[in-house]
């Protein structure tokens, strides 16, 4: 991974909740090119596969180490630190070492824990993630704000294989930053089967309850069709029956304008850094 700063780490979601800043304002990215080469230059050397796994092995052994040490420390700012810096480590093992600190008893460093394994480059986060859900199940289920960081950092990974995890309450959950969360991550992946799996998720709710669903389901559908038909969900399974076979999502997201923008890039921690950035031009 690699990270630029922890300093946006507690961003509202969508309903005001206190949340970290996505991993996209972390600058995490997978870091496996290198490995997947035969060779690379280095000061003039060339390297193989072999012996760059091996350096990539003994980073990771070092960076769990030191990680270990410094998650000893009584001061949460410092064990934060420890989290940040071990995170520049791509592995599966420094992930799972990550992991360990999501029982951390102080709140701000397992919501650091959390983001860091949302803008974690190896995919063995998004298990460690469903791992967690799992053992806190009792816990986040009284803390809906928990539950959908756990739910976005998920939905970072943009990962398909997760779509049915995602998906397994978004329309009936009594929780709206919950339902958000699942749905919004569903959309991040922009695909047809995103698309289909969110219609037959319509299909099985009860009517009379999907219409109190439709503001983020609107903002949903429309990510991932470009269109809007409002919130009338008789509208837009219409749409769908006449439009599903050969539709596909189109290339480019569309543009998002008034509380539809506000409430995807809150959610996504992009209105802290576009503000940011406005205010630097301000002042030249």
């Amino acid at each position: 991974m690699n990270v630029r700063s922890l300093a946006t780490i507690f961003l509202p979601l969508a309903l005001g909740a206190a949340a970290p800043a996505s991993p996209m304002a972390l600058g995490v990215a997978p870091g496996r090119a290198a490995t997947e080469s035969l060779t690379v230059q280095d000061d003039g050397k060339k390297k193989s596969k072999q012996e760059l796994e091996k350096e990539r092995e003994a980073k990771a052994k070092e960076a769990v180490r030191v990680l270990g040490q410094g998650l000893k420390s009584k001061l949460a700012p410092e064990r934060i630190a420890a989290l940040t810096e071990a995170a520049e480590v791509n592995h599966p093992k420094v992930v799972a070492a990550i992991a360990k600190a999501l029982a951390d008893k102080e709140p701000d460093v397992s919501r650091a824990a959390l983001e860091l394994l949302g803008g974690a480059g190896d995919p063995s986060a998004v298990g460690e993630l469903k791992k967690y859900a799992r053992r806190a199940r009792k816990a986040l289920s009284k803390n809906p704000d928990r539950m959908a960081l756990v739910i976005r950092s998920v939905g970072f990974h943009e990962d398909a294989e997760s779509m049915d995890w995602l998906l397994q309450d978004a329309l009936t959950s009594e929780q709206r930053i919950v339902r958000q969360a699942r749905l919004f991550s569903v959309a991040r992946m922009r695909s047809e089967t995103a698309l289909e799996s969110i219609f037959a998720a319509m299909a099985k709710s009860d009517p009379r309850h999907l219409r109190s669903r439709m503001r983020e389901l609107r903002v949903t559908l429309i990510w991932l069709t470009s269109k809007d038909l409002g919130e009338d969900p008789d509208a837009w399974n219409d749409w769908w029956r006449k439009n599903r076979k050969g539709f596909k999502v189109p290339k480019a997201p569309p543009k998002l304008t008034g509380r539809d923008e506000r409430d995807w890039m809150v959610f996504w921690g992009e209105e802290r850094m576009r503000t940011r950035q406005k205010k630097r031009g301000d002042r030249g």
